[in-house]
């Protein structure tokens, strides 16, 4: 259990800033993970600057990707969103209340901000996709990331079953 443990203590980090429910849907795991490198490439080239290729995974954004339910008819996905600290652009001072008003730093990456272009994103490489919930991690129970861990094989040390973009 000590695995299990070390990932569920990963994945509630505060570096993952979102999650993401994808319905069940035609895709399958192959599909999603092309679908969501675009929308990844998409949203690190809206808020980092152009050499965003050559920062480290720690500086640009990454989804963790997490399939549930071996039934095709019923297979969904969820997603966690890694999302680095800082922003290099200058982003939705008009549109963001949060960041209108904000009392950190301006370049510190907003969620509010990431979640309106994940919105954005998603209806633009996924339009059939209904339904699908983006939650800001930070404003909801500790738990929202835990669950994301079920499909992995704690039996042995190195049994990654997670998707990683």
């Amino acid at each position: 259990m000590k695995v299990k443990n070390e990932y569920q203590k990963f994945f509630k980090q505060r570096c993952f800033t979102h999650h993401i429910t994808l319905p069940p849907s035609p895709l399958n795991e192959r599909s999603v993970v092309s679908v969501l490198r675009k929308i990844e490439f998409k949203l690190n080239k809206t808020f980092l600057k152009s050499a965003f290729t050559k920062y480290k995974e720690t500086d640009r954004f990454r989804f963790f990707i997490f399939p549930e339910d071996k039934k095709i008819d019923l297979q969904h996905f969820h997603v966690l969103l890694f999302s680095p600290r800082k922003r290099d652009k200058e982003f939705n001072t008009e549109r963001c209340i949060s960041c209108k008003f904000r009392e950190e730093p301006y370049f510190l990456t907003c969620p509010h901000c990431t979640s309106r272009v994940l919105y954005e994103l998603i209806a633009e490489e996924l339009p059939r996709l209904k339904d699908v919930r983006i939650t800001i991690s930070e404003e909801t129970d500790e738990y929202t990331n835990i669950y994301a861990t079920k499909k992995q094989n704690f039996q042995y040390e190195y049994a990654d079953s997670y998707l990683v973009c």
